[in-house]
């Protein structure tokens, strides 16, 4: 079992966490776009109605 003392358990974790940080990241860039390109769409409905 590891210890958190252990340089390879602790290389390990930061590069768990950075991966984590990157696709949560990511994954609020796109939801965002997402959000974004509905609203310019819903906005446009509007002007033509």
């Amino acid at each position: 079992m590891s210890t958190w003392t252990e340089p390879v358990f602790i290389k390990n974790l930061l590069i768990v966490i950075v991966g984590l940080s990157i696709s949560v990241w990511w994954l609020y860039k796109k939801i965002k776009s997402k959000l974004e390109e509905v609203q310019e769409r819903q906005e446009n409905i509007r002007k033509r109605v």
